[in-house]
Formats: structure tokens, C-alpha cells, sequence
């Protein structure tokens, strides 16, 4: 419970500007990821000097990477972003520096921790480099026909819905109308954050319980994941 406060403080509260307000604001390259994870790395420096306990360590760092690709994916979802198919190969890089930055060479977490965390984060991702054409082409196809060896996996559906649902295209607009009805498209599949926690405000101050219950979806949607 400790490690998940710091967690959700040090992204959503400490570090709410760098990577939830001006993350690829104007555009994605203008406003890299690198940056943002230069003052990560001064802020876990001094979140770790007040846990000396290995365990706890790793504990820790494992929850401020969930709540970094909590954020991560909001701010890819954000449709005041306005991203496009051009800007994916340069989100990728900036995936996987994320990935680099907390397996730390080996010095991080372990691999077999970090790959069920980042999958949605990477499904996401590779649905935001299709057209939506091609998106409500899979929807369509969601269920095999029946056959279980070719039905789509839940994580992957999901990806699939958050990205046709925040698109501005006539296709994905079409997809919302006939489909936006069904209670398994309305309900949140991922943790995205409250549209106050991106757009800029004068009152920087974001109600911990909204952000942990955002967090919270997250996880609840890794471990579903990963069964």
C-alpha cells in the first residue's frame, strides 16, 4: 500500500507536468520522452535514499513503472494529442526507452516483471499504427467465428477499442455509433486518466483519490493481462 501511494505521487503529482500535461504537446517531436524521464531519475534518487531495504526497493520501482505506463497510455489516448500514424515509429523508441529506463541494464526491475506490466502499453502502440479501417475490420473479426485458436485475445480487444475510441475519423465515428451502446465498450478497459489531469490548469492540485482509482484500473487490466 506504501510503495503504491509513493508510486501514484511521484508520476501524477511530482512529475504531473513533464509527463502528463506537456508530453508530446504541441508534438510528439517536440516533446520527447527522454526529457521527462532525466527529472524521473532525480526523483527516484531521492524516493530510494529513504528505503534502504532491497525488497522494498524493487517493490517500489515496480509500482512508479506501472503508474509511468499508466500515464504513458492516457497521454497516447489524450485526443487533444492529436497524434498520427507518422508519430508511432517515434512513440515506439520512446516505449521502449521507458522499458530500458527501469530495467536499468539489468540493474532494474527483472525482465519477467516488466514484460506483463508494459504488454498493454505495447498493444497499444501497435493498434495505433493501423488505420481504423483496419481496426473495425479486426473488431469485426473479434471472435473467430466461433473457433477458439482464432478469436482475439481480450487484451488485445482492448487496445483495439481504446484506439477507435478516440479517433476523430469517420470511420471510428461509425464504429462509435453502433457499438458505443454495449456496456463492454463504455466501461473503461485501461486506466485513463480525468480530463483535468490533461489539460493545463492554474490549479495544479489533482484529487489522489481520482488518480489512484485510475492507477488501480491499470493494474487491474495488466494482471488480466497476463491470465
Amino acid at each position: 500500500q506504501v510503495c503504491e501511494v509513493i508510486g501514484v505521487k511521484v508520476i501524477f503529482a511530482d512529475l504531473r507536468k513533464p509527463l502528463v500535461l506537456t508530453l508530446y504537446a504541441p508534438s510528439v517531436a517536440e516533446t520527447r520522452l527522454a526529457a521527462a524521464l532525466r527529472e524521473l531519475d532525480s526523483e527516484l534518487g531521492r524516493v530510494f535514499h529513504a528505503m534502504p531495504d532491497a525488497d522494498a526497493r524493487e517493490q517500489l520501482i515496480s509500482e512508479i513503472f506501472r503508474c509511468a505506463l499508466c500515464a504513458f497510455e492516457a497521454v497516447l489516448l489524450d485526443p487533444h494529442r492529436a497524434l498520427k500514424h507518422t508519430d508511432v515509429p517515434m512513440l515506439l523508441a520512446d516505449y521502449e526507452l521507458l522499458v530500458n529506463f527501469f530495467h536499468a541494464d539489468g540493474r532494474g526491475l527483472p525482465v519477467n516483471m516488466i514484460e506483463p506490466l508494459a504488454q498493454p502499453a505495447r498493444l497499444l502502440l501497435h493498434a495505433m499504427g493501423m488505420s481504423s479501417e483496419t481496426l473495425a475490420a479486426l473488431w469485426e473479426a473479434r471472435d473467430g467465428g466461433g473457433h477458439d485458436d482464432t478469436r482475439m485475445p481480450p487484451e488485445q480487444r482492448d487496445a483495439l477499442m481504446q484506439v477507435l475510441g478516440s479517433r476523430a475519423d469517420e470511420t471510428a465515428k461509425r464504429w462509435r455509433v453502433e457499438y458505443a451502446r454495449s456496456p463492454s465498450v463504455l466501461q473503461p478497459v485501461r486506466a485513463t486518466l480525468d480530463s483535468r489531469m490533461l489539460s493545463e490548469s492554474d490549479d495544479d492540485t489533482v484529487p489522489m483519490s481520482t488518480i489512484g482509482e485510475d492507477a488501480t484500473l491499470h493494474k487491474d487490466r495488466t494482471v488480466r493481462a497476463t491470465t
